[in-house]
């Protein structure tokens, strides 16, 4: 009587589209698969929003639909495909890592758990 989680599911735990970029989502599982989280974000990507307003609106769309009583939290990291990176989140905080740059090579190293180290 188990259940598959968010993680496993296409366009929830993850998405990633070569024309528009790659998201990873975490928080809470049915919340995520709900609103297929992942594939929201880059949706809204496409439909020309900037990575840090596409992952915060899809948060809150989740939050819309699911209530924050009923789950509706999570986080979502977001690299467009011009290598932007973004993060967001409705938990108190979330333990987040990137490195902006070319891969196999030395980039930023940037990473945080606070709301203020997100921006």
């Amino acid at each position: 009587r188990g259940r598959v989680g968010d993680s496993p599911l296409v366009g929830s735990g993850g998405y990633a589209d070569a024309d528009v970029g790659a998201v990873s989502s975490t928080g809470h599982g049915e919340a995520i698969a709900k609103v297929t989280l992942a594939r929201l974000a880059l949706w809204l990507m496409e439909a020309g929003q900037p990575p840090t307003k596409a992952a915060q609106r899809a948060l809150e769309v989740m939050q819309e639909r699911c209530g924050a009583e009923g789950g509706g939290t999570g986080g979502l990291i977001l690299v467009s495909r011009s290598g932007e990176v973004a993060k967001a989140f409705t938990t108190q905080r979330m333990v987040w890592a990137s490195v902006q740059g070319q891969a196999g090579g030395d980039g930023e190293r940037k990473s945080g758990i606070e709301r203020a180290d997100a921006q």
